[in-house]
């Protein structure tokens, strides 16, 4: 298990697992104009264009086995935004509902009140002649063109992951989509947010991003009395593919990743493929 207050180390180290599960995924979420104005991290309230969506957050996962996508002769991380900032979601805190091993189109998954069967952002139920009105669950391997409308169960990640990578080999896709229930994470507030985060390392990436981020995590910690380290602030460098994460608030050259060692024995038998295996934990066989 992780440490309860993120560091830059455990962040990273979390970041370099090859078998991520509900426990440790990094979950990102990137303001987006779907929450609440001046307090981002709440959902859209109702009334708004974005009304419909308040039932869910969209955000991805990041991990290094993932292929990161070319802008120039960059490579970086494959996000949904590259110069938005935005908050990690603890999944022990907040129920995934699935996951896309590409955009999954959700903003036009939606439930109405009497659909029976639905998920926001994943299965739409049935429509009027009884007809689902979404295709069903991935349970394998999907062809590149159509992993993007079947939804992965959360405790299916893994083999999410796994379509990913297939999905970019075959050069279809770029980010993952994970939905989360927007209740879970409402109700487990302040603790389903793990940290704010602001991306550098692109020429987009600028000091406006690092500033809307730094305004809203004192608008957090100070509502809901925390401190920085309860809920830090973080830097991501979204052109480093080993160790993004560093403390937003240290000089970048300050950060050291030498504090990884004392926590490495938690994370290294995950870190790299079993002998003889794919690397991926079978959560089908844990329910």
């Amino acid at each position: 298990m992780f440490p309860p207050r993120p560091t830059a180390a455990s962040l990273n180290l979390r970041f370099q697992l090859f078998e991520p599960t509900l426990q440790d995924a990094l979950v990102l979420h990137q303001l987006d104009d779907t929450g609440e104005h001046g307090r981002e991290w709440l959902p859209c309230p109702a009334g708004s264009w974005c009304g419909h969506l308040a039932d869910r957050y969209s955000a991805s996962l990041l991990l290094k086995r993932l292929p990161g996508q070319k802008q120039g002769k960059q490579t970086l991380l494959p996000l949904f935004q590259l110069d938005k900032p935005g908050f990690l979601i603890n999944t022990n805190r907040a129920v995934v509902s699935c996951a896309y091993s590409q955009d999954g189109g959700t903003t036009n998954k939606w439930c109405d009140e009497w659909a029976e069967d639905c998920v926001p952002g994943c299965m739409m139920g049935y429509d009027d002649h009884g007809n689902r009105r979404s295709q069903n669950w991935c349970d394998k391997l999907q062809r590149a063109e159509a992993s993007s409308t079947c939804p992965y169960r959360a405790n299916q990640l893994g083999e999410m992951v796994e379509q990913a990578v297939s999905d970019r080999s075959a050069g279809s896709g770029i980010y993952n989509e994970v939905v989360i229930d927007a209740q879970s994470f409402v109700d487990n507030l302040p603790w389903s947010v793990e940290a704010f985060v602001f991306p550098t390392g692109y020429k987009d990436a600028g000091p406006e991003a690092e500033a809307e981020a730094r305004e809203l995590h004192e608008k957090f910690v100070h509502i809901y009395k925390l401190t920085a380290a309860d809920v830090p602030l973080m830097r991501l460098d979204i052109s480093d593919l080993i160790h993004p994460f560093s403390d937003g608030d240290r000089p970048l050259a300050a950060d050291s990743y030498d504090s990884e060692d004392e926590l490495g024995s938690m994370y290294t038998k995950h870190t790299e493929a079993p002998q003889g295996g794919s690397g991926f934990i079978d959560l089908k066989s844990q329910g």
